[in-house]
């Protein structure tokens, strides 16, 4: 039923589009295989590029409060998910040269499909000790102090960004918060900027939480 509801809603939102020659971009097998049934439903001719950032099978089963049943249903589910890609989607996107080759081995897709994109950072997210000096001291950032930064564009559960942060400001340690969602406490600096000045903050911290 959810899976239907997605799907219409998906389709709602392509027919508003002129897709016809076009490149779809999408994150997991799930939302390709949705894709390429509006695709073939309405004959639109466009390519797909299907975004893996993770084994997702492997993750799954690594959620232990999940039942016995349930478990081996999704396992199940997956597993269907990775034999109907290779002929769902034209093209791979993965994040690593390792996991290029889970996805050739699992997927049984071609090498030649499979393409390793591990950022889509423009040439200025680099680092700059100008940067760094001018935006400690933006933040009143002593230049001996370690500072951790997280930082993330959405809100969504799985990003724990509260438990994140309240985990890292129970230390002594400086936290620059780039979420949208605001953390009080006397260690976080809470910031949602925009994308150009993300590599400045990510200059003035010492370590990144993923």
């Amino acid at each position: 039923v959810f899976n239907s509801v997605q799907y219409a809603a998906l389709c709602k939102q392509l027919k508003k589009k002129n897709l016809q020659n076009a490149v779809v971009h999408i994150r997991s097998e799930k939302y390709a295989q949705a894709i390429n049934k509006f695709r073939e439903q309405y004959q639109v001719d466009f390519k797909i590029v299907t975004d893996i950032r993770g084994a997702v099978l492997e993750d799954t089963m690594h959620y232990k409060n999940f039942k016995f049943l349930i478990n081996n249903l999704k396992k199940s589910y997956f597993l269907h998910k990775q034999k109907e890609l290779n002929y769902q989607t034209d093209l791979v996107s993965v994040v690593s040269s390792k996991l290029k080759e889970y996805v050739h081995k699992y997927y049984d897709i071609d090498h030649s499909r499979i393409f390793v994109n591990h950022s889509f950072a423009s040439e200025y997210f680099q680092y700059s000790k100008k940067a760094r000096s001018e935006y400690r001291k933006k933040l009143n950032i002593h230049k001996d102090e370690i500072v951790f930064i997280f930082s993330t564009g959405g809100n969504g559960a799985w990003q724990n960004t509260t438990e994140i942060v309240n985990t890292m400001r129970k230390s002594e340690f400086k936290i620059i918060n780039l979420s949208k969602k605001e953390i009080p406490g006397k260690n976080v600096f809470n910031l949602f900027v925009p994308h150009r000045e993300v590599p400045n903050y990510l200059s003035a911290a010492d370590f990144g939480i993923v």
